[in-house]
């Protein structure tokens, strides 16, 4: 059975945890028998930790860990009842000090993300609407996906781009209620702020919108009383909820929101079911709390922010001073240093937990997926030698690490547009990268063109012949006819991309086309039929420029790797480089490679860690083995229980039906043919595609490598009265194998006849009659494809977005998401 999208994102997600986790970045366990808040273990070696969001460093503070010990003391280790019934005594005693410190209604929860659980189901109505800034955090994601559960509409806009965000609004607004827009205060990845006092000034001019802000990673470092960066800048607008984290910097367990009124604080309370309904904070958390927050209203806080105020301000300089490529300078203790591809991530990082750092590496799906980059927080735990050896450390290592991997600091300036202002100096990694680049770009050379005619068809067939139904012919006929079309989907552009070593041999060859694309094309067919009725009035809704290995009509390997070549991976780099390079400067929106082996392991770790995303294909289908005589011959080649199946749902309405096969002549029967197709471009969801121009369908009747099988239904059976065409398949026929590649269907009698079924059993025997080596019968469709002998491959493609805010719609993301 085939995945959903939200399966294949599990998938996904595991197999990027698992990589991380084999490599010693992801789901590790320090092996100390104490923390001093600066040194950790890892796999028997001590690092200096720049990975707590602890900034304050009060985790060790003696008075927080007394006050745990003390309630522990008091109270025991829980009282196990739900706060809807009764709550410790420490609860009143800890509300009453964040009620001195906010100034305003609140309520706590035993984390921040159980909060959200709780807060946006009952303060977002079913006629509202939520708007989502790109980086929001994940845990608000997740819970605005599942209220669409309840009609309520959620979209997103990219990061802090108020001009979408208004437009989004000037959208929603006519439909809609209140139009929520959900932020962080400081974002986790990057360190940046949110465009917190222009926010406000939309609350104050736009009355249907309101404000959502987490400001889990602003709390303690900023603000009166520690209250977070959010309330450091702006004050609680009457359209605003603002929710932190005491996880972060006040070194706790659990999660603050406040309200604008006591009325809608006490209705989450009362009704939202995550609080409710999950257990409360223990006696030794609320003791510590207790403690923490005593010191936030004392004048020792801002002491504190002030000493690390001092070592962001030093860390920001040393970074500048090396020209590192910080992806954003904030005031925040978050540090991103961008590297690009994940491959010099794990690189980077490996160099920097030998010479005793340790710092996060972000990968996808927490940044784009050519974002990686390593991710470290600056806390008073850190001296500013800690500092200092970080940032020497990353400066010399990054040049080697990306020069390892083949890289260089173009592919950084690249993915995050906010350096380009380091593009032209002279730093250390630059200057190092520009020599090993060059040399490295020596080894091949590429040939790019832009149509079939100017590669020999000797060269293209040696490479791609039965590969599938884009031989030199194949080509030159899709030229043809989608070179000089109207419709912006039918007008395609070609790119033959021919990669040789330096002795001439080719080493690699592909193709793309330029092509408009639906950007539902691997979603599952529910999403499809949503978006579907939205094209009825716009059809290009939800469309984007896609820069697409093969073409949307072919299927097969579309890479041609000479693998016995000992530098292919080189050369597949270099192939890579060129696309990209490509793709960035044209106007397409994705980029896309398709029709890859799930099980060739070499080239998908390849692709995934050169930046692709990996989504899954419907299943691809072949019978290898073409060589039976007749009918009688190919049936005993089925296992028992298919040939049943074939005999009951196949042969049993062989009676009914008339076959026909034409080739390389004009035929009249071309419009209904069409028709035909048509019907199955409509109701086939499962891969959303344009449809064909109705010109592809006459030049391929004309031409003598493809032929028509065509089924009739005879007169007495038919509703006419006469022999109706129900059936056609339009097939390649290449050299040894053959290719159905279109079909059409008249679907009032598809389930009385078994049309479709009758199709694919005559398709099959024709192969056999024709003496083909492999018949290929395309994607999806699998239990009917089986039943008739077909093998089953899982494919996979990899998929590139210049912008990622919307990658949910290409199917990456679930059913929901999109």
């Amino acid at each position: 059975m085939a995945k959903s999208k939200h399966a294949e994102m599990i998938d996904l997600i595991q197999e990027i945890a698992t990589i991380g986790k084999n490599r010693g970045m992801l789901h590790q366990f320090t092996e100390d028998d104490s923390y001093d808040g600066r040194l950790i273990t890892i796999g028997g070696q001590q690092l200096i930790n720049f990975g707590s969001c602890s900034y304050l460093g009060l985790e060790t503070d003696r008075r927080v860990k007394d006050g745990a010990i003390d309630a522990i003391e008091r109270y025991g280790s829980q009282l196990a009842c739900s706060r809807a019934f009764l709550s410790n005594t420490l609860y009143s005693e800890f509300e009453d000090i964040l009620k001195r410190m906010f100034n305003a209604p609140l309520l706590l929860a035993p984390t921040t993300s159980v909060g959200h659980q709780a807060v946006m189901p009952t303060v977002v109505d079913d006629n509202d609407a939520i708007i989502l800034d790109q980086q929001a955090h994940w845990s608000m994601q997740d819970v605005a996906y599942k209220l669409q559960v309840r009609g309520i509409k959620v979209t997103k806009v990219r990061h802090s781009r108020l001009d979408e965000l208004k437009q989004k609004i000037e959208e929603l607004a006519p439909k809609h209620n209140k139009i929520w827009y959900f932020i962080d205060g400081i974002y986790s990845m990057y360190g940046d702020a949110a465009p917190l006092k222009d926010l406000i000034k939309m609350l104050d001019s736009i009355k249907q919108m309101h404000l959502y802000v987490d400001d889990a990673h602003g709390i303690s470092w900023a603000g009166k009383n520690g209250t977070g960066y959010t309330l450091s800048q702006i004050d609680l607008h009457p359209k605003m909820i603002l929710a932190t984290s005491l996880g972060k910097a006040f070194a706790n367990v659990g999660g603050v929101f406040l309200f604008p009124n006591e009325e809608l604080c006490w209705k989450v309370k009362s009704w939202g079911g995550a609080l409710s309904q999950s257990g409360p904070q223990p006696p030794s958390v609320l003791g510590a709390c207790i403690a923490t927050a005593k010191i936030h209203l004392s004048g020792e806080i801002y002491e504190r922010q002030q000493a690390l105020a001092e070592k962001i301000k030093y860390c920001n300089h040393l970074l500048r001073e090396k020209d590192l490529p910080l992806v954003s300078e904030s005031h925040a203790p978050i540090f991103f240093v961008g590297l690009g591809l994940p491959r010099v991530g794990y690189n980077l990082v490996e160099k920097l937990q030998k010479d005793g750092l340790y710092v996060n590496l972000a990968v996808f799906p927490v940044v784009p997926e050519t974002c990686t980059g390593i991710r470290f927080a600056v806390t008073l735990h850190h001296s500013n030698e800690d500092i200092e050896k970080l940032v020497d450390r990353i400066h010399y290592h990054l040049p080697i690490a990306l020069s390892e991997e083949g890289r260089s600091m173009s592919d950084i300036y690249k993915a995050f547009k906010s350096l380009k202002h380091l593009q032209n100096t002279n730093n250390h990694a630059a200057h190092s990268l520009k020599v090993q680049w060059k040399r490295d770009e020596t080894k091949f050379t590429i040939q790019h063109e832009t149509s079939i005619n100017n590669i020999s068809k000797g060269t293209w067939n040696s490479m791609f012949l039965d590969k599938g139904a884009f031989d030199y012919e194949g080509m030159k006929l899709y030229e043809e006819v989608f070179g000089n079309e109207s419709l912006p989907e039918n007008k395609w552009g070609f790119h033959y991309f021919l990669v040789r070593n330096n002795s001439g041999r080719i080493v690699l060859a592909t193709f793309f086309t330029e092509t408009l694309s639906k950007n539902d094309m691997l979603a599952s067919a529910s999403i499809s039929k949503q978006i579907e009725t939205e094209r009825i009035k716009n059809p290009y809704y939800q469309t984007s420029k896609t820069f697409l290995m093969g073409t949307l009509i072919t299927e097969g390997c579309h890479l041609f790797i000479e693998r016995t070549d000992p530098d292919w991976n080189d050369a597949l780099a270099f192939l890579l480089d060129n696309i990209s390079d490509y793709f960035e400067k044209s106007d397409n929106d994705i980029l896309l490679l398709r029709d890859f082996d799930e099980n060739d392991i070499e080239i998908k770790s390849f692709l995934m860690d050169y930046g692709f995303i990996k989504a899954e294909l419907p299943d691809t289908h072949e019978i290898k083995d073409v060589s039976w005589e007749n009918k009688d011959s190919f049936l005993q080649l089925l296992s028992g229980k298919k040939r049943r199946s074939v005999n009951q749902e196949i042969l049993s309405y062989e009676k009914f039906f008339k076959v026909n096969i034409s080739s390389g002549i004009e035929n009249e029967n071309i419009d209904l043919w069409y028709e035909l197709y048509e019907n199955v471009n409509r109701k086939n969801l499962a891969l959303n595609v344009f449809k064909l121009p109705s010109k592809l369908f006459t030049a391929i009747c004309s031409d003598k490598n493809w032929e028509i099988l065509e089924l009739r239904l005879k007169g007495e059976y038919s509703n006419s009265g006469k022999d109706e065409v129900v059936a056609v398949g339009f097939i390649n026929k290449g050299s040894e194998n053959y290719y159905p590649v279109m079909l059409g269907l008249d679907y009032s009698y598809v389930n009385e006849f078994n049309t479709y079924k009758q199709l694919l059993f005559n398709v099959v025997l024709r192969a056999g009659e024709l003496n083909k080596k492999a018949v290929h019968l395309g994607l999806g469709a699998s239990i009917e494809k089986k039943k008739i002998g077909a093998k089953a491959k899982q494919q996979v493609a990899f998929i590139r977005m210049k912008d990622d805010y919307n990658m949910s719609l290409i199917g990456i993301m679930s059913e929901k998401q999109a």
